[in-house]
């Protein structure tokens, strides 16, 4: 079976593009709650900071996807970016249980991230 480089990489690229989107929107500040099971939580500086580096990496991974295609490098990247998101599930999951016992900030509506 034939791959389609340019095509995968093109898909690729959109896909990373709207996580990219996602993470600034959180760094930025733009988003200001996010949804932790079944509460809404007021996002860290420290949260915002590893966004901002899980944004950077995906833009440098576009980046690499742009310009050419390595594949062994390709998954090395999302390797990291997996790692990078599954410390922010942990927090969060932390965050989860602080606010179970009564321990987060809670508020009503306005942007917020859903992170799985």
């Amino acid at each position: 079976m034939k791959l389609d480089t340019q095509r995968l990489r093109t898909r690729t690229i959109e896909r990373l593009d709207k996580l990219f989107a996602v993470a600034t929107s959180i760094a930025s500040g733009e988003v200001v709650w996010q949804r932790v099971g079944k509460d809404n939580l007021l996002i860290t500086q420290k949260q915002r900071q590893m966004w901002a580096h899980v944004a950077a990496h995906i833009a440098a991974i576009m980046g690499n996807l742009a310009s050419k295609y390595d594949e062994k490098q390709f998954e090395e990247d999302l390797a990291k970016l997996e790692v990078l998101v599954d410390e922010i599930k942990r927090q969060n999951k932390s965050k989860e249980a602080e606010a179970g016992s009564g321990g987060g900030q809670k508020q009503g509506s306005t942007s917020q991230a859903y992170v799985a």
